[in-house]
């Protein structure tokens, strides 16, 4: 399935996902009434409430400037990132050729030194939203607390990998899909987005993801989707991507930002079956297959 033939036209034309709503009440994720958790699995993302401590300005901020040249302006912290040092474990500025995404990611050990200091306070408050959820849908689908360290590479105590990772959608790039269809690395993804323009497939039909007003998206991450397939209650990593988008102004491109929750990459990839954790596969093993998937060039899901 591929993405090249969708515009925000005919986007309009699709139909949109009824997604399941949340909150986060003293740490604890809470569907709200006739909405269910076990759905959200089942689809794979979900709206949460954005609490009331969390000011998303300062991330639209950097979408909006890292790939710029610093020049003597009040917003140059927020510039000056293109030429950051890309690494092995998938820090850095990225342009992929085939796609009109432009990212830049950062590991929460890096926040304080390299970000404003707006930027790296909501930094930390969604690290701890993120695992909040997490602890949150461990405890939900059963898995005692003893394996929670082991079972998620050290995440639920702040031992795994916590990325902020910004897109901006470069609509100069003519002629190129948005993103690829790919599933998200890791546990699970806060995004931030408030222009349309995600889709994913259901069912063998592609749906649009809108912005909610006030709402993170979450969606599931293919770790996640691992650890609990044969639970008797798997969560799907579903596959979704970005349409292309064609504006006359860079100001109105598409941006948005997510923060992204994996297991340390030195840990290694479990199952939960029947009280016990199954060795997979290295978590290195693991990410670098599923870079592969989401930035190379063919339509391999």
């Amino acid at each position: 399935v591929v993405l090249d033939n969708i515009n925000l036209e005919n986007l309009k034309s699709l139909p949109v996902i009824d997604l399941q709503t949340a909150k986060i009440v003293e740490g604890k994720l809470i569907f709200d009434e006739g909405c269910s958790v076990y759905q959200a699995m089942t689809d794979g993302f979900f709206y949460l409430k954005i609490p009331e401590n969390i000011n998303l300005e300062s991330g639209y901020k950097f979408c909006r400037n890292f790939y710029k040249n610093k020049n003597n302006s009040k917003e140059d912290p927020y510039k000056g990132f293109k030429n950051f040092k890309k690494d092995d474990l998938c820090q850095g500025y990225f342009d992929n050729e085939y796609d009109q995404w432009e990212q830049f990611f950062l590991i929460s050990h890096n926040w304080k030194r390299f970000l404003p200091i707006e930027l790296n306070m909501l930094g930390i408050k969604l690290e701890k939203l993120g695992i909040d959820i997490l602890k949150s849908i461990l405890e939900t689908i059963g898995v005692p607390q003893s394996y929670w360290k082991k079972g998620t590479g050290g995440l639920t105590e702040y031992l795994g990998f916590t990325f902020l990772g910004f897109s901006h959608f470069r609509s100069q790039k003519k002629g190129l899909r948005g993103s690829k269809f790919h599933r998200d690395l890791g546990w699970i993804t806060i995004l931030a987005s408030n222009k349309p323009g995600l889709v994913t497939i259901l069912n063998d039909t592609i749906f649009a993801i809108n912005p909610k007003d006030n709402y993170f998206i979450i969606n599931f991450g293919s770790t996640m989707e691992v650890f609990t397939q044969k639970t008797n209650t798997p969560i799907r990593a579903n596959v979704h991507g970005v349409i292309s988008i064609n504006n006359s102004t860079e100001e109105d491109d598409r941006v948005s930002f997510v923060t992204l929750f994996d297991s340390n990459f030195k840990e290694n990839v479990y199952q939960y079956q029947d009280n016990q954790l199954f060795f997979i596969e290295t978590m290195q093993e693991f990410v670098d297959r599923e870079i592969e998937r989401t930035y190379s060039y063919n339509n391999k899901l």
